[in-house]
């Protein structure tokens, strides 16, 4: 007896369907992690501000007391407290107002030719600054052709991203930059990063932050900066990836195109 090909075409419709429901499935059970994973990070970074209010508070508070009198170095100490406590939180609501636009798609990027080689070494002229005990070591050719990126938020991701690598232990003491052209874009990879982090740096570029956050040694604060610098990055149509080299050292990699020429 011959199989009716209706029959048969009904049912091979039903398993595709079958098989896009359980795809779209998984997609919104990703979904739903990522946003719980992100809603969990938000509360965390917003205890940090919260504890560095109460700081500022309490110093102010105890400068404040009529009953208790502070000579001139138990005074500079509490102002140091305030003015540290100040800068902390003043860059926790950086951070996250940068968070939620660029989650949001509503940063106002400019996206125009600009020098690459410009971009980073202001990028490491502030690190090399900031944190001295890093030997940074930048390689890359004196010219070549333009980016087509946003000056300002390019060099902001590039920051983040830097002091994640450096604050979290992914670089070793020497921060190793390496810079090459190519047929339409540039590659810039970011060496000696530590083997042990590459399924750190994975979910960095899969944008599994779910996953990220469980890695011990970064800190809420250093996996918001992760997903923000990322996230600017993306939005200039930069690509993120690992790449591990045949002496088993392992780069991040950023492939940025550039102004198509004429």
């Amino acid at each position: 007896m011959n199989e009716d090909p209706n029959i048969s075409s009904t049912s091979m419709k039903l398993e595709e369907a079958q098989e896009e429901i359980l795809a779209l499935r998984r997609q919104l059970d990703e979904l739903r992690a990522q946003n719980q994973a992100m809603w969990t990070l938000l509360a965390e970074v917003s205890r940090r501000l919260q504890t560095s209010s109460t700081s500022i508070k309490a110093a102010a508070s105890s400068l404040l007391e009529h009953d208790i009198f502070w000579d001139g170095s138990n005074q500079h100490e509490f102002l140091e407290a305030i003015d540290t406590s100040v800068d902390q939180g003043a860059d926790l609501i950086t951070l996250m107002m940068l968070a939620f636009r660029s989650e949001a798609n509503t940063l106002e990027l400019q996206l125009e030719p600009h020098t690459l080689q410009e971009i980073l070494s202001a990028v490491l002229e502030t690190v090399a600054i900031e944190k001295p005990e890093f030997n940074v070591v930048f390689d890359c050719p004196p010219v070549g052709t333009p980016v087509l990126v946003d000056y300002e938020y390019l060099a902001i991701g590039l920051r983040l991203l830097l002091d994640v690598l450096m604050e979290s232990g992914m670089v070793s003491s020497q921060l190793t930059l390496r810079l090459v052209e190519l047929e339409g874009s540039w590659l810039l990879d970011i060496l000696d990063t530590q083997e042990s982090v590459t399924e750190a740096l994975n979910h960095l570029c899969q944008n599994r932050f779910d996953e990220l956050m469980l890695v011990d040694h970064i800190s809420p604060e250093n996996v918001l900066k992760f997903f923000t610098a990322s996230r600017i990055i993306q939005l200039q149509n930069i690509e993120l990836d690992v790449q591990m080299g045949e002496q088993g050292e392992t780069s991040l990699r950023l492939t940025i195109p550039t102004v198509s020429k004429a």
